[in-house]
C-alpha cells in the first residue's frame, strides 16, 4: 500500500484558511451580504497568508482568495494590508 502524501505546515495553514472561510459562508450567509469592515478582515487575512505561502497555494485557496478580492474591487475598498 503506498505512502499517503502528508500535507507540509503551510498547505495546512491555508486549507484552515479556506474551512474558516466556507464556514463563514454557512454561518453568515453568501460574501455579498458581508459587512465591508468583515469582508475587509477576511481579504487581509488572505492576502497576509498568501504573501507567506506562495508557492503552496491550492486550487481551493486560489478560488476563494479571487472570490474575496472580486467582491472587494466591486465594493471599491481600500486594501489595509502592506
Amino acid at each position: 500500500m503506498p505512502k499517503q502524501a502528508t500535507l507540509n505546515k503551510e498547505e495546512k495553514e491555508l486549507n484552515k484558511l479556506v474551512d474558516s472561510y466556507k464556514k463563514q459562508i454557512r454561518d453568515k450567509g453568501e460574501i455579498e451580504s458581508w459587512s465591508d469592515s468583515f469582508l475587509v478582515t477576511v481579504r487581509d487575512k488572505f492576502r497576509k497568508a498568501a504573501r507567506i505561502t506562495r508557492g503552496y497555494w491550492t486550487f481551493d485557496f486560489y478560488e476563494t482568495l479571487q472570490a474575496i478580492n472580486k467582491e472587494s474591487i466591486k465594493r471599491d475598498l481600500i486594501a489595509e494590508t502592506k
